[in-house]
């Protein structure tokens, strides 16, 4: 458990939020844990987010400690590797190159990081794409398994998601299954949101439909912080 989990209000009950946060992280694997501390560490040592530089240099300052944990840690990945222990590639989006693998159970996602949002760094990536995935979305939670560089030396994430067969469901589908959750839709188009999150992408295209309900599996999430204009109050120096 993070450290800065505490009780709250006195009532000796762990603060929900702060233990989503670590659920989530620990659903994203021992790797996802370990990176996500380094960047946290890296970053209380430089002075916090704000202070630390522009974000092309906090981007590369964050890939090049990864680089080292995961030579380290042996989870440097070869996209040969991927290749030779997959079934075949799946096909691409703006963020994920997709394989499956040699059992046919999970999809390897080898994903670019910021190309969603050019201004996110790798910190960012692990708590959206990852942590924040699994809270709300665990029945198809990402594992982190691995980094390295590819094509043209540009970083990636390599991750690890159940391979679910199915339909495409129906936007009002879609709606009933966020509303189960907690969410509702905003007036912008594909937008969902909670007092914790925000949640954009939610087509049809990025989920799928099976006997036991809706999946979603290529959402696109924040938490809910106050220069979103949502109306939200949360911050990421909680997480």
């Amino acid at each position: 458990m993070d450290r800065r989990i505490k009780e709250d209000g006195g009532d000796g009950r762990p603060e929900r939020f702060l233990l989503a946060i670590e659920k989530g992280r620990s659903l994203g694997g021992l790797r996802n844990v370990e990176a996500t501390h380094i960047l946290r560490e890296s970053q209380s040592a430089s002075g916090g987010v704000a202070e630390s530089g522009k974000i092309s240099d906090r981007s590369i300052e964050q890939e090049k400690r990864l680089i080292r944990y995961a030579i380290e840690s042996s989870c440097w990945l070869s996209l040969e590797g991927i290749r030779r222990e997959s079934q075949g590639f799946l096909g691409k989006g703006a963020e994920n190159k997709v394989y499956l693998d040699k059992n046919g159970e999970y999809v390897i996602k080898i994903a670019d990081y910021n190309a969603v949002n050019p201004f996110e760094t790798p910190l960012d990536f692990l708590n959206n794409r990852i942590t924040l995935h699994n809270i709300i979305f665990p029945e198809t939670a990402y594992e982190l398994i691995g980094i390295n560089w590819f094509e043209e030396g540009k970083f990636y994430f390599i991750k690890k998601q159940l391979f679910i067969k199915g339909t495409k469901p129906t936007q009002e589908e879609i709606d009933t299954y966020m509303k189960k959750k907690y969410f509702r839709a905003v007036n912008e188009d594909g937008v969902y949101l909670s007092d914790d999150f925000v949640i954009h992408d939610l087509f049809p295209r990025n989920f799928v439909k099976t006997r036991k309900g809706l999946r979603c599996i290529d959402p696109i999430i924040h938490l809910n912080t106050k220069d979103r204009g949502y109306g939200g109050n949360r911050s990421y120096h909680e997480i």
